[in-house]
């Protein structure tokens, strides 16, 4: 909490203070972030240099983040295994890419082998139960008139990596996780196209010790 600014401090609640000195000592540990779908790269731009801040995506956008001058890796997440030594992360970031992979399990299973142990995965992910985002599938999927709208939305016309092959409910998420080995440690929800419309939730990976115990 003292790395937050005297100005900011002073106007945490205290129930805020309480809550900032009991997860502080969890995010200052975080030393390294996997990326997975990264992109070229934008949102490792947001964590501290100091952090080692590795990429992870399609060949094109490795060699994007790589310019960045990020630790980048391209492959192709269906089937190949993630380049990386077992328990080498504190922490990996699935955001809004699991509903892109139709190998969910194959990219959860190499998640957890790099993963430290006690280290987080964070998913983000539409909810499949909005309609919201049955009509967006719907929409582009349909032939011309889809790759415009995608168009007018993001400034490109569509790949086939941004199609999705399977988003899920907050349920199913959840049991895929646990499959994995994940503990849920948390969850929550945020808006894309409507209130609440994104899943978030957060996996830890325990110790074969711990596991046998829950």
């Amino acid at each position: 909490m003292d790395l937050l600014p005297q100005d900011t401090r002073l106007r945490l609640t205290e129930e805020e203070r309480r809550y900032l000195r009991r997860h502080s000592p969890r995010l200052l540990s975080v030393k390294s972030v996997l990326d997975i779908g990264s992109g070229s790269g934008v949102f490792l731009l947001l964590l501290p240099p100091a952090w080692r801040r590795v990429a992870v995506d399609s060949s094109l956008n490795a060699d994007l983040a790589k310019k960045r001058g990020f630790e980048s890796f391209g492959l192709d997440l269906e089937k190949e295994d993630l380049p990386i030594e077992d328990n080498s992360f504190d922490l990996v970031t699935l955001l809004e890419v699991i509903e892109h992979v139709q190998n969910k399990e194959h990219v959860l299973s190499e998640i957890y082998r790099v993963l430290k142990t006690n280290g987080h995965i964070i998913v983000t992910t539409p909810d499949a139960g909005i309609p919201v985002w049955w009509l967006r599938d719907r929409i582009l999927d349909a032939p011309g008139i889809g790759k415009l709208v995608f168009r007018l939305r993001t400034g490109r016309f569509p790949d086939r990596l941004d199609s999705h092959k399977g988003c899920l409910s907050e349920s199913e998420l959840t049991e895929l996780l646990r499959s994995e080995g994940f503990v849920v440690a948390g969850r929550g929800r945020f808006k894309i196209f409507q209130p609440n419309d994104d899943i978030v939730l957060i996996g830890r990976k325990h110790s074969k010790a711990s596991q046998n115990h829950l």
